[in-house]
């Protein structure tokens, strides 16, 4: 009962007389979708296992007429975690000693390994192919970098953090990194902005307790930060205590939109953001949902604004430039899970 009314008190149900959104099916597939650029292009991963029972990932790219495979010449498991609007893919994978490295692709050079002795995994690649890379001092501590033609540079140089454990796991167009650091009574998210004497690190508290953990799903090029906290452990699926989410506003320090209370348990997710501050996510029972300032202050049902006799959109993943929303969802004629593109009808 609270869980259904937390939902009804924060996400709105939009009646349209026409869908505000044309749904374009991708195929039918058991894969996750990524991220989806400004082109049209888009990057998913298939989950398989192997005869060794374990997971693999196997990244896949769309061009706008089919999917194909990349990074096929390696048997490692690829995680894509990023696609920019030229088509650079970056990832991680799990390597044999059991550590997260970073890797590459492009279509005119292939799949690119990143540097294995700083144990660096890549999280993001800008529209300039600035990569958002986490790497290991050799005093063992792992901080945010910055990969850009080749050289490295270290995000807190210089600062106090420098001597915390740090994660990238976001970079825009101007260059602005955005993450965790493993702070020693807490964590606290991060924007760090380049400058003329080096990156100017923002700083806001996390508010997960023990056990739980927090995760940077967006940044937009005007410094908004989209943040994921729960209070349950990583591991456990099921979690229903406390998942919520914030939207921040780094150069201000203003949170714009708060979902987040202990009480009412389990309020979802934010997925993904786009450089307009439009904001889709997932809540309880498949309620997905976008936040735009077209339809109010409050998050809209997703569900509100599309054929929703044929579709039932289960997961939003990216958002685009252009409002086009990547996402999974169920196909009424099959009742299968199909990866599908949500385009703006105005």
């Amino acid at each position: 009962m609270k869980k259904m009314l937390y939902l009804t008190l924060f996400l709105a149900q939009v009646a349209y007389a026409d869908p505000a959104y044309q749904v374009v099916d991708l195929g039918e597939m058991d894969a996750v979708p990524v991220a989806l650029n400004d082109n049209g292009g888009a990057i998913a991963y298939e989950v398989s296992t192997d005869a060794l029972g374990r997971t693999v990932k196997k990244p896949i790219a769309w061009d706008g007429v089919s999917w194909r495979e990349i990074g096929a010449k390696t048997d490692e498991s690829l995680h894509p975690q990023a696609m920019n609007s030229s088509g650079q893919v970056v990832g991680e994978y799990y390597g044999s000693d059991g550590n997260r490295y970073g890797w590459a692709w492009d279509k005119r050079v292939g799949l690119r390994e990143a540097d294995r002795q700083h144990r660096s995994s890549y999280a993001d690649i800008n529209d300039r192919g600035d990569i958002a890379e986490t790497a290991e001092d050799d005093q063992g501590v792992r901080n945010p970098y910055v990969l850009s033609n080749g050289q490295m540079t270290r995000v807190f140089s210089g600062q106090p953090e420098a001597s915390l454990d740090g994660f990238a796991a976001r970079i825009n167009t101007s260059g602005e990194v955005a993450g965790m650091i493993d702070e020693k009574s807490h964590a606290s998210f991060y924007v760090a902005a380049p400058g003329a004497g080096g990156y100017q690190v923002k700083k806001l508290s996390a508010v997960f307790g023990e056990g739980g953990f927090a995760t940077v799903a967006g940044l937009n090029s005007q410094g908004v930060a989209l943040l994921n906290e729960t209070l349950c452990a990583e591991e456990d699926p099921c979690c229903e205590q406390g998942h919520g989410y914030r939207v921040w506003d780094s150069r201000t320090g203003k949170v714009l939109l708060s979902r987040f209370n202990k009480e009412f348990g389990n309020v979802g997710m934010a997925t993904a953001i786009n450089d307009h501050g439009t904001v889709v996510g997932i809540g309880l029972d498949s309620s997905s949902w976008i936040w735009d300032k077209a339809y109010g202050d409050t998050p809209v049902l997703i569900s509100s604004l599309i054929d929703a006799t044929r579709w039932n959109v289960l997961e939003p993943r990216s958002i685009n430039g252009k409002g086009e929303i990547l996402a999974i969802a169920l196909y009424a004629d099959d009742n299968k899970r199909h990866v599908v593109i949500l385009q703006p009808m105005k």
